[in-house]
Protein backbone atom coordinates (compact mmCIF):
# COMPACT_ATOMS: atom_id res chain seq x y z
CA UNK A 1 0.00 0.00 0.00
CA UNK A 2 1.23 3.30 -0.53
CA UNK A 3 1.16 5.37 2.38
CA UNK A 4 1.40 9.02 0.99
CA UNK A 5 -1.80 8.00 -1.77
CA UNK A 6 -3.94 6.47 1.46
CA UNK A 7 -2.25 7.93 4.57
CA UNK A 8 -5.70 7.51 6.20
CA UNK A 9 -6.78 4.34 5.55
CA UNK A 10 -2.69 3.64 6.07
CA UNK A 11 -3.10 5.07 9.59
CA UNK A 12 -6.83 3.66 10.55
CA UNK A 13 -5.62 0.09 9.48
CA UNK A 14 -2.75 0.69 12.52
CA UNK A 15 -5.08 1.23 15.12
CA UNK A 16 -8.05 0.06 13.99
CA UNK A 17 -9.84 3.24 13.50
CA UNK A 18 -12.12 3.80 10.36
CA UNK A 19 -10.55 5.84 8.04
CA UNK A 20 -13.48 8.34 7.19
CA UNK A 21 -13.65 9.29 10.91
CA UNK A 22 -9.82 10.27 10.82
CA UNK A 23 -10.21 12.67 7.62
CA UNK A 24 -13.29 14.62 8.14
CA UNK A 25 -15.72 15.98 11.27
CA UNK A 26 -19.48 16.32 9.19
CA UNK A 27 -21.66 18.44 10.80
CA UNK A 28 -25.32 18.79 10.37
CA UNK A 29 -26.89 22.40 8.55
CA UNK A 30 -27.62 24.06 11.82
CA UNK A 31 -25.42 22.08 13.94
CA UNK A 32 -23.13 23.77 16.66
CA UNK A 33 -22.63 21.47 19.00
CA UNK A 34 -20.43 18.98 19.44
CA UNK A 35 -21.95 15.05 19.19
CA UNK A 36 -20.98 12.01 20.73
CA UNK A 37 -19.68 10.60 17.31
CA UNK A 38 -17.72 13.57 17.22
CA UNK A 39 -16.17 13.31 20.28
CA UNK A 40 -15.71 9.62 19.11
CA UNK A 41 -13.78 10.90 16.19
CA UNK A 42 -12.15 13.41 18.33
CA UNK A 43 -10.51 10.85 20.96
CA UNK A 44 -9.86 8.55 17.90
CA UNK A 45 -7.69 11.06 16.45
CA UNK A 46 -6.09 11.60 20.19
CA UNK A 47 -5.38 8.03 20.14
CA UNK A 48 -3.23 8.11 17.14
CA UNK A 49 -1.74 11.49 18.06
CA UNK A 50 -0.64 9.96 21.91
CA UNK A 51 0.86 6.54 20.05
CA UNK A 52 2.65 8.72 17.11
CA UNK A 53 3.48 11.97 18.26
CA UNK A 54 5.86 12.29 15.49
CA UNK A 55 2.65 13.10 13.58
CA UNK A 56 0.39 16.35 12.89
CA UNK A 57 -2.66 16.78 12.12
CA UNK A 58 -4.83 20.16 11.20
CA UNK A 59 -7.94 21.34 11.41
CA UNK A 60 -9.18 23.48 8.44
CA UNK A 61 -13.18 23.89 7.92
CA UNK A 62 -14.38 23.56 4.58
CA UNK A 63 -17.99 24.82 3.76
CA UNK A 64 -19.61 24.94 0.20
CA UNK A 65 -20.67 28.55 1.14
CA UNK A 66 -23.21 29.09 -1.99
CA UNK A 67 -24.97 26.00 -0.92
CA UNK A 68 -24.93 26.09 2.34
CA UNK A 69 -26.33 29.67 2.65
CA UNK A 70 -28.74 28.63 0.43
CA UNK A 71 -30.34 25.82 2.37
CA UNK A 72 -29.78 27.74 5.47
CA UNK A 73 -31.74 30.50 4.20
CA UNK A 74 -34.23 28.36 2.84
CA UNK A 75 -34.59 26.44 6.10
CA UNK A 76 -34.72 29.93 8.06
CA UNK A 77 -37.35 31.15 5.60
CA UNK A 78 -39.79 28.37 5.80
CA UNK A 79 -39.33 28.49 9.38
CA UNK A 80 -40.52 32.03 9.84
CA UNK A 81 -42.80 30.74 7.67
CA UNK A 82 -44.45 28.25 9.57
CA UNK A 83 -43.88 29.01 12.84
CA UNK A 84 -43.38 33.27 13.01
CA UNK A 85 -39.84 32.79 14.50
CA UNK A 86 -36.29 32.83 12.69
CA UNK A 87 -34.11 29.32 13.38
CA UNK A 88 -32.58 28.59 16.68
CA UNK A 89 -29.47 27.01 16.99
CA UNK A 90 -31.37 23.29 16.74
CA UNK A 91 -34.70 22.67 15.75
CA UNK A 92 -36.89 20.67 17.77
CA UNK A 93 -37.85 17.24 15.96
CA UNK A 94 -41.57 18.45 14.61
CA UNK A 95 -40.28 21.60 13.63
CA UNK A 96 -37.42 20.02 11.87
CA UNK A 97 -39.23 17.59 9.94
CA UNK A 98 -42.11 20.29 9.22
CA UNK A 99 -39.45 22.70 7.81
CA UNK A 100 -38.29 19.87 5.41
CA UNK A 101 -41.40 18.52 4.43
CA UNK A 102 -42.71 22.11 3.51
CA UNK A 103 -43.08 22.12 -0.28
CA UNK A 104 -41.02 25.22 -0.94
CA UNK A 105 -42.32 25.64 -4.52
CA UNK A 106 -46.37 26.10 -2.69
CA UNK A 107 -48.18 28.95 -3.58
CA UNK A 108 -48.85 30.11 -0.30
CA UNK A 109 -45.27 29.95 0.63
CA UNK A 110 -43.84 31.94 -2.39
CA UNK A 111 -46.33 34.27 -2.22
CA UNK A 112 -45.09 34.93 1.39
CA UNK A 113 -41.11 34.71 0.32
CA UNK A 114 -42.34 37.34 -2.44
CA UNK A 115 -43.95 39.99 0.38
CA UNK A 116 -40.09 39.83 1.89
CA UNK A 117 -38.55 41.12 -1.37
CA UNK A 118 -38.20 43.50 -3.81
CA UNK A 119 -40.83 43.34 -6.71
CA UNK A 120 -37.40 43.33 -9.18
CA UNK A 121 -36.22 39.87 -7.66
CA UNK A 122 -39.37 37.94 -7.46
CA UNK A 123 -38.47 36.47 -11.20
CA UNK A 124 -35.19 34.48 -9.22
CA UNK A 125 -35.89 31.05 -8.31
CA UNK A 126 -37.40 30.56 -5.48
CA UNK A 127 -34.27 29.51 -3.29
CA UNK A 128 -32.36 32.55 -4.40
CA UNK A 129 -36.02 34.89 -3.11
CA UNK A 130 -35.14 33.07 0.09
CA UNK A 131 -31.55 34.14 0.70
CA UNK A 132 -32.70 37.74 -0.86
CA UNK A 133 -35.47 37.58 1.69
CA UNK A 134 -32.65 37.10 4.64
CA UNK A 135 -30.04 38.86 3.03
CA UNK A 136 -26.73 37.42 1.61
CA UNK A 137 -24.72 39.75 4.04
CA UNK A 138 -26.27 37.97 7.03
CA UNK A 139 -23.04 35.88 9.15
CA UNK A 140 -24.51 33.50 9.83
CA UNK A 141 -22.72 30.90 7.77
CA UNK A 142 -19.78 32.26 8.93
CA UNK A 143 -20.85 32.54 12.20
CA UNK A 144 -21.55 28.89 12.76
CA UNK A 145 -18.44 27.62 10.85
CA UNK A 146 -16.44 29.56 13.02
CA UNK A 147 -18.14 28.30 15.99
CA UNK A 148 -17.78 24.71 14.85
CA UNK A 149 -14.10 24.74 14.63
CA UNK A 150 -14.03 26.55 18.21
CA UNK A 151 -16.06 23.67 19.74
CA UNK A 152 -13.86 21.05 17.69
CA UNK A 153 -10.89 22.96 19.64
CA UNK A 154 -12.14 23.86 23.12
CA UNK A 155 -13.12 19.91 23.11
CA UNK A 156 -9.76 19.06 22.81
CA UNK A 157 -8.55 21.80 25.29
CA UNK A 158 -11.69 21.11 28.05
CA UNK A 159 -10.14 17.00 28.03
CA UNK A 160 -12.95 15.86 26.14
CA UNK A 161 -10.25 14.12 24.40
CA UNK A 162 -7.19 12.89 25.93
CA UNK A 163 -4.77 14.78 23.24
Amino acid sequence: MNIVKAPFKFIGGLFGIDEENLKQIDFGLLQLALSNQHERQLNDMAKVLDERPELNMEFSRVTRKFETMEKFAVTEVAHLYLYGTPVDDALPKKEFEAVNHLDINDSAFVAFVDKGISQNKRHLPIQLKCMEYIGQERDQVFFMGSSRIRRILFGVYRGTVSY
